[in-house]
C-alpha cells in the first residue's frame, strides 16, 4: 500500500527484497517499487549497476520505509 521508495509512483508497489549489503533476504527487510523501478528496462533487476548508480544502493531506503510503516 506504499508508493514506490524511489520515483514515488502511487501503488501498488512490488515488495523489493533488500539484498545490497551483504544480509540475507528477509519478507522484513523489503522496500516498494513500482514495476518501471523494479523490473522495468531501466529497474533494478534490469540493470542493477544503472538502477544503484542513479538512486544509491537499495537497503538505502530501508530507514524511510521502516519511518512510513512503524514511526521509527
Amino acid at each position: 500500500g506504499l508508493p514506490c521508495a524511489v520515483c514515488g509512483s502511487p501503488p501498488p508497489s512490488a515488495a523489493h527484497h533488500v539484498t545490497g549489503d551483504k544480509l540475507p533476504r528477509d519478507d522484513l527487510r523489503t522496500i516498494p517499487l513500482c514495476y518501471d523501478c523494479h523490473q522495468g528496462p531501466n529497474g533494478y533487476h534490469a540493470a542493477k549497476r544503472t538502477w544503484v548508480a542513479a538512486n544509491g544502493p537499495d537497503y538505502e531506503f530501508l530507514p524511510r520505509i521502516n519511518f512510513l510503516l512503524y514511526g521509527e
